[in-house]
């Protein structure tokens, strides 16, 4: 259930504030055969959000964002004890949700020749779930397949913040003869606590690197026909 309202005091300003509830139940029944317990668990958030959008020219947008975020564990998260390439996942019902609060802010230049835009934001997370190595001496007896793994590891809640920063940008251009040239890229960097014993601090996993994209296109007025290309 969201609700958002949208407030314009003058022409070159714009106002936004919403809010969204959130609400989720799990359920998985015990497994004796693996000594797996059972799982029944509800969780339930209220978040908002908030925007504040300055037009100084016709052709110019500013943006500023501010956004929460709710993410309860999912029953993969909770129940999973399985074989992950050279390791042992252990479950663990005692999951709780991540929380996360993202401000981005941004400009945008929307002209017919030359459409730009670039973005920064940063994201922290709060009880991220992150993989924590367990010792042997944890594996179930019913569970064989762990204690002869390489390593054991359980989905935990990080007691730290972490956070997340990255930019993103694009650049269109409408050039002579119906050609249309489009360039995007992109990078993010995190870090987090260490749960295994190691540095302060560790990258994040699951960020992608530097990347980009390059498109280029020609439209035939009259017909419609398309060709192009792009580089990923």
């Amino acid at each position: 259930v969201w609700a958002e309202l949208e407030v314009q005091p003058a022409a070159w300003v714009t106002l936004r504030s919403g809010a969204r509830v959130a609400g989720g139940s799990v359920g998985a029944p015990p497994d004796p055969a693996s000594g797996s317990p059972s799982v029944d668990r509800n969780f339930g958030a209220i978040v908002g959000r908030g925007s504040l959008t300055f037009r100084p020219h016709d052709v110019l947008r500013l943006h500023v964002n501010v956004d929460q975020g709710f993410r309860a564990p999912n029953l993969d998260d909770l129940t999973s004890r399985q074989q992950v390439g050279p390791g042992f996942q252990l479950d663990n019902p005692a999951l709780e949700p991540e929380r996360t609060l993202t401000t981005e802010v941004g400009v945008r230049v929307l002209h017919p020749v030359v459409r730009f835009d670039v973005w920064g934001f940063a994201t922290t997370i709060d009880q991220g779930i992150q993989r924590s190595i367990r010792e042997g001496a944890v594996c179930p007896p019913e569970t064989p397949g762990c204690a002869s793994a390489r390593t054991t590891f359980q989905l935990v809640n990080a007691t730290d913040r972490s956070v997340l920063l990255g930019m993103e940008g694009g650049l269109t251009l409408a050039l002579p003869r119906d050609v249309r040239v489009r360039a995007t890229a992109s990078y993010a960097y995190g870090w987090g606590p260490d749960l295994n014993g190691g540095p302060e601090r560790r990258p994040l996993s699951r960020v992608p690197p530097l990347q980009g994209t390059l498109q280029l296109r020609w439209r035939h007025r009259a017909t419609g026909l398309t060709f192009g290309g792009a580089l990923r």
